[in-house]
């Protein structure tokens, strides 16, 4: 009697702590959350550990979560299972392909008791008590499968689905493998019958842009076939809606520049795709991503670098006196640079196909643009950051945005975002802008912000110091040769530099690199290499196949420069090759001009050892969205990723971060991506 006591007594002490832990248990969340992973209800990253209140309204704790590469599995000790996050592959098995931004339950295996989870990238996999195996993701839903059998079966195909009737050719380039993949599978599964090849018999064409479709086929066969060429975002959107939309609002304009579209009804006008490239307004007036000036060196212990005194600077030679050789006669009319075809290669060979988003909205980004500027003078890089992912999303929608209902499922694109959008479609302006640009000390921070050199702390003590305007800090003593030279061609800088003279200017580049160097690789990152109409400035890696030739490099290649006359003036100028610091990279940051102008363009060298060169690569090819999203997944990982390796991550005894002294040694920019498990993006596709 008394052991049965002791049992019931122990068995009710089991479930009171039982209770005690579910009422004590919480979950929370940070990190990446623009495609809803977080669960937080919102489209947005966080700093700081969110509370998931949402889960209390599911009944008992929660036993294991499960993350994938962007989604999270939730399972209860009573086997049901909670999904959120990215859906548009299936992996939440809701039955559909959008993203969930708090944690739902998978109606689909009620019935079942689940006991274990997995989350892969874009794809789910569950196992019940009975063994069944579940799997869902890449546009299939749940489906049971004997456990003894491999793959979990798919929906089987809909002759009367949404898409019968439809015969379609796919226009592949531009688009990455796993996601045609995924296109194929659900046409056909809901009644699309698809051609390889372009014929009469297709009524439907998808493509990204009016580039890559002339690439594949015929224009005036299209035209004279009046087959009706889509956008890949009226599939996508189809999916989502589970039904199809309209498909005025995402045919393709055959023309350039204008002229007729294909419609079938002549009196309808509809949203035309641009085709001229545009940069989008992320960058517009936009200041160089990472400013160093002399005093920003010192600060971070860089070690030999070359202190730049004013007397040190060569005078701006008269255009009359300067000498470029053959490249001297380079000017924009000419439609290529008279260099031989080896000079070419290297600095076209990974930009083959263009950026060229629709970017119909460019009374949304340009107004985001201004912001990123402001906050980022103001020192508000969070703010600033959110702007910055916004901008490529909106710029690659293939309509016009006329209300925010047609905007508030994309990422990056949270509630306040979206009040943003709204008041700028409405009205045409944004109240917080203009508050901005007439607040007289934000006006002038952000000013003063945009001149080389000059961080928000120093552009704040210029104001407190009384100056307002551009011509006030000509005699302003504190001012360093490097600010001194960016206040003297603050224009110039602003200015960008069409994408045929980066070209240009690129082969003559790589030219004096091989008479310094002969063999030396030259490769111009930045938003010339991710595909851009224009840039900002000139990004230059540099690196030699053997290993060692690179060392040295820099110095002479500099001089060599300066004697053609095309570098001008020294930013700054640090040499570790040759003594093995700082992993052994050599910067240099300077303005130059185009063969035949005064005019300065920013330019900035980088030689990388070859063993380190990929990463290199990635970090100076951008954008600044894709590598955050790498390094947080490295960090995920146990790792510290920047431009000069990826490192072990350590902790030091103050708990402060910091990362191990050996690289992982990968030689190429997909063998980073493949072992962060990050779907491999070319670098005309990296404009996130």
């Amino acid at each position: 009697m008394e052991e049965n006591e002791r049992i019931i007594e122990q068995n009710e002490k089991e479930e009171e702590e039982e209770v005690l832990v579910q009422q004590q248990q919480e979950v929370w969340s940070w990190g990446a959350g623009t495609e809803g992973q977080l669960g937080t209800g919102k489209l947005q990253d966080e700093q700081n550990p969110q509370l998931l209140n949402s889960l209390s309204s599911f009944a008992g704790p929660i036993s294991l979560l499960s993350c994938g590469g962007a989604h999270v599995i939730a399972l209860t000790p009573g086997g049901s299972v909670l999904t959120w996050g990215r859906g548009t592959s299936g992996q939440l098995g809701h039955g559909e392909m959008v993203n969930v931004l708090q944690p739902k339950a998978v109606e689909s295996l009620e019935g079942f008791v689940i006991t274990h989870v997995s989350a892969g990238w874009n794809h789910s996999g569950f196992v019940s008590d009975k063994g069944y195996l579940f799997t869902c993701g890449d546009g299939s839903f749940p489906a049971i499968t004997n456990k003894t059998k491999k793959k979990a079966k798919s929906p089987p195909s809909d002759p009367q689905g949404m898409f019968s009737g439809m015969v379609v050719h796919l226009i592949e380039s531009g688009v990455q493998a796993r996601r045609l993949q995924i296109w194929k599978h659900r046409l056909e599964q809901l009644g699309a019958k698809i051609e390889v090849d372009f014929s009469k018999n297709v009524t439907h064409v998808f493509a990204l842009n009016l580039d890559t479709l002339i690439q594949k086929v015929d224009l005036e066969l299209v035209k004279r076939l009046k087959t009706i060429v889509l956008s890949y975002q009226w599939l996508e959107d189809s999916l989502r809606e589970g039904k199809k939309v309209l498909e005025e609002s995402y045919i393709l304009s055959l023309e350039r520049g204008g002229g007729d579209k294909i419609s079938n009804t002549a009196e309808e006008t509809f949203p035309k795709l641009l085709n001229d490239v545009h940069s989008g307004a992320s960058e517009t007036l936009q200041q160089k991503r990472i400013r160093i000036s002399p005093m920003d060196l010192a600060d971070t212990n860089l070690k030999n670098t070359v202190k730049l005194e004013e007397n040190a600077v060569p005078e701006s030679p008269d255009s009359s006196s300067g000498s470029y050789g053959s490249m001297h006669s380079l000017s924009p009319e000419i439609t290529g640079p008279s260099i031989d075809a080896q000079h070419k290669t290297v600095l076209t060979s990974d930009s083959a196909l263009l950026y060229s988003p629709p970017d119909l909205n460019r009374n949304i980004t340009e107004i985001f643009g201004r912001l990123i500027n402001i906050y980022r003078a103001l020192g508000d890089d969070w703010r600033s950051f959110s702007y910055h992912k916004a901008i490529p999303v909106i710029e690659k929608l293939p309509f016009k945005i006329e209300s925010v209902e047609q905007v508030k499922h994309l990422p990056g694109i949270g509630k306040s975002m979206q009040d943003h959008i709204q008041e700028i479609v409405t009205t045409g302006k944004l109240s917080k802008l203009e508050h901005f640009e007439t607040d007289e000390k934000v006006k002038t921070i952000s000013l003063f912000g945009e001149i080389w050199g000059i961080g928000p702390a120093t552009a704040l003590k210029l104001y407190e110091k009384g100056h307002r305007t551009l011509d006030d800090l000509k005699n302003e003593e504190s001012l360093t040769n490097a600010q001194r030279l960016g206040l003297k061609y603050f224009d110039d800088i602003r200015k960008r530099i069409p994408r045929h003279e980066v070209e240009e200017m690129g082969h003559l580049l790589k030219k004096a690199g091989d008479d310094v160097l002969p063999g030396v690789e030259i490769v111009c990152g930045g938003s010339y290499r991710r595909g851009k109409a224009s840039c900002g400035d000139l990004d230059i890696l540099i690196t030699h196949p053997d290993g060692k030739s690179h060392v040295g490099f820099l110095p002479q290649y500099v001089k060599h420069l300066k004697d053609m006359k095309f570098l001008r003036e020294d930013l700054v100028f640090s040499v570790h090759s040759e003594e093995g610091t700082d992993s052994g990279v050599d910067t240099y940051f300077g303005l130059c001009t185009y063969p035949g102008r005064e005019l300065r363009h920013r330019i900035d060298f980088k030689v990388y050892p070859r063993d380190i060169h990929a990463f290199g690569l990635i970090a100076w090819t951008g954008n600044d969205v894709l590598n955050r999203r790498l390094r947080i997944l490295a960090e995920s990982k146990g790792f510290r990723l920047d431009d000069t390796g990826l490192f072990p991550a350590t902790r030091g005894s103050g708990g402060q971060r910091g990362k191990g002294s050996a690289s992982l040694k990968l030689r190429t920019e997909k063998e980073v991506f493949d072992f962060l498990g990050f779907p491999w993006l070319e670098p005309h596709e990296r404009n996130l």
